[in-house]
C-alpha cells in the first residue's frame, strides 16, 4: 500500500541490514563466509515464501513497468542503472581508502590488522555493500517482471560466481574488480543467448556454464 518512492528505499535499507548481519556472523561469530551467507540465503528464501504465502505478488504500480521498459540513448533504463552501479563500485574500490583496505584484507587479514586496518569496519562495509547491490538487483528484477515472485533468482548464485570468476575475481581473495565482473556477466549472457540461438538444449547450458567455471578457476 506504500508508494514506490517509499518502498524502494525501505527495501534497500532492509538489504543493508541483512548485509550487516552477515558481517557480524563472519567477523564477530567467526563463521566461515560461505556458511554464513549460505545460511542467510536459506533464511531469506524461507522468509520470502512465508511472507508471500508462496504466491506471486501482482498489481504493482504501472510506473515500475514504465521505468523497466523505458529507453535512454537507445538502451534500456535498467542497463543504465547497471552502468551507474559498476562505475560507483569501481570508483570505491580503486579511489578510496576503504577500497584499498578491502583488497588488503582479502590478501592477508592478519597482516592488514597489524598494519592498523579496522578489520571489523571494512568487513561490515563489504557485506553491507554487497547486500545493498543485491537489493538493487531485486528492485530491477521486480520492475522487469512487473511482479514479485518469492522464487525469483533461485539459481542466480551460480551465475553470479561464474560471472565474477570469468571477470578475473579470485576465490582466494584480493583480485577482481567491478568492471571485470560486468564483463563476466556479459559473457554469461552471451553463452545463454548463444545457446538458444544455436538450438542447444537448455539443460546443456548449465553443464557448459559449470564446466567453464571449473576450467576458469
Amino acid at each position: 500500500g506504500l508508494p514506490m518512492m517509499a518502498v524502494i528505499p525501505l527495501v534497500l535499507g532492509l538489504s543493508m541490514l541483512v548485509g550487516l548481519g552477515n558481517g557480524v556472523l563472519v567477523h564477530d561469530l567467526k563463521l566461515p563466509p560461505f556458511i554464513a551467507t549460505l545460511g542467510m540465503m536459506s533464511i531469506l528464501r524461507g522468509a520470502a515464501l512465508l511472507i508471500s504465502g508462496g504466491r506471486t505478488i501482482s498489481g504493482l504500480p504501472t510506473a515500475l513497468k514504465d521505468f523497466a521498459t523505458a529507453r535512454f540513448l537507445y538502451l534500456p533504463a535498467l542497463f543504465w542503472v547497471l552502468i551507474g552501479v559498476v562505475v560507483v563500485v569501481e570508483a570505491v574500490l580503486r579511489k578510496t581508502t576503504f577500497g584499498r583496505y578491502v583488497y588488503a584484507i582479502g590478501s592477508n587479514r592478519e597482516a592488514a590488522r597489524l598494519s592498523g586496518v579496522n578489520v571489523r569496519f571494512v568487513t561490515y562495509g563489504v557485506y553491507t555493500l554487497a547486500s545493498l547491490l543485491g537489493g538493487i538487483a531485486g528492485c530491477m528484477q521486480t520492475a522487469r517482471d512487473w511482479q514479485g515472485s518469492p522464487t525469483t533468482g533461485a539459481t542466480f548464485e551460480l551465475d553470479a560466481i561464474a560471472a565474477a570468476v570469468l571477470g578475473g575475481a579470485s576465490l582466494m581473495g584480493a583480485e577482481g574488480n567491478a568492471v571485470g565482473a560486468f564483463i563476466g556477466a556479459l559473457l554469461m549472457i552471451t553463452i545463454y543467448n548463444g545457446s538458444v540461438l544455436l538450438g542447444i538444449n537448455s539443460n546443456w547450458t548449465k553443464v557448459i556454464v559449470g564446466g567453464i567455471l571449473v576450467i576458469t578457476v
